[in-house]
């Protein structure tokens, strides 16, 4: 996967490069993805606050909110550690879209460990998820040495219901911004209407 925020080259960490990135002239907007939750530094996000023509979007995958699967996963980070990320990335970057990956159905996975992944979108209100269920990749160590033992009716019951559940986050958060000026950086011209144009805002909300 990609882990841009790892990124280290002759004593030159990630936010050395965005900074030499955002130096240069003509660009309108800079995006990156996807950074790892480990690798957030308080100097990234600081960084990160300083370097206006960034777009306003972070996505900071969680995978699970339950600490014994991300473990099993060998993600690196407890639950606890996510929330203070995400704590720490509210209070340097106000106003910044999050959004994030989620995996429901991993090998293992409890009702309880499932509870834990619906209380942490409950609880970080993201604008916006990518969420998946479970299937085994050759070459992993999952499909290695864990079982693909949740049943698929279980995963397909988990999925429905944190997709349910980010959804009402997502309109509730879209409709908050009803009334709002907004910069669009405009991609194209609508399929059925070439007089119509589209784009994403600093916030890489469709508009």
């Amino acid at each position: 996967g990609q882990t841009v925020s790892s990124y280290y080259e002759r004593g030159h960490d990630f936010a050395d490069l965005l900074t030499r990135v955002h130096a240069v002239e003509g660009l309108a907007r800079i995006r990156f993805t996807s950074p790892y939750p480990n690798d957030f530094s308080n100097r990234l996000l600081d960084t990160l606050a300083s370097l206006p023509r960034l777009g306003r979007h972070l996505h900071l995958p969680v995978q699970s909110g339950s600490t014994r699967i991300l473990r099993d996963m060998r993600r690196g980070y407890t639950a606890d550690a996510y929330y203070d990320l995400i704590d720490r990335t509210r209070a340097r970057l106000p106003g910044w879209a999050l959004t994030t990956d989620i995996i429901v159905g991993y090998p293992g996975e409890t009702d309880e460990d499932f509870e834990a992944t619906m209380e942490l979108v409950r609880r970080v209100r993201f604008d916006a998820a990518f969420m998946f269920r479970y299937s085994e990749r050759e070459g992993t160590l999952a499909a290695r040495k864990r079982p693909d033992d949740v049943p698929d009716d279980v995963k397909r019951e988990r999925l429905q219901a944190v997709i349910a559940l980010q959804e009402s986050i997502s309109k509730a958060r879209n409709e908050a911004m009803v009334g709002q000026d907004v910069e669009v950086l405009v991609a194209g011209t609508g399929r059925r209407n070439p007089e119509q144009m589209f784009g994403r805002s600093s916030c890489f909300r469709t508009t």
